[in-house]
């Protein structure tokens, strides 16, 4: 059972909106279970936009973004660059 697991670990979790299997998934298995019984979810990707045309809007991008955190009961955080890094 899922409620079992503790952690699952998405590679490409860019794919888990719309009707990509990663959705699917998340809503036939995951999302069906209480809330504290849901594992953590880490979710990885180098381009959360990937899918995304050239002329979207600035809110179609937050609304894009939005429901990828709320597929995969997360917080999206990054990177730049020039952001340093503590040892």
């Amino acid at each position: 059972s899922l409620s079992r697991v503790n952690l699952i670990i998405v590679d490409e979790c860019h794919y888990a909106t719309g009707d990509h299997v990663y959705a699917s998934i998340f809503q036939s298995f995951y999302h069906c279970l209480p809330k504290h019984q849901r594992p953590r979810v880490l979710g990885l990707t180098a381009s959360p936009l990937i899918n995304v045309r050239k002329d979207v809007t600035e809110e179609k991008l937050g609304q894009l973004l939005d429901e990828l955190e709320s597929r995969l009961d997360s917080k999206l955080t990054s990177f730049r660059k020039n952001d340093n890094m503590q040892d």
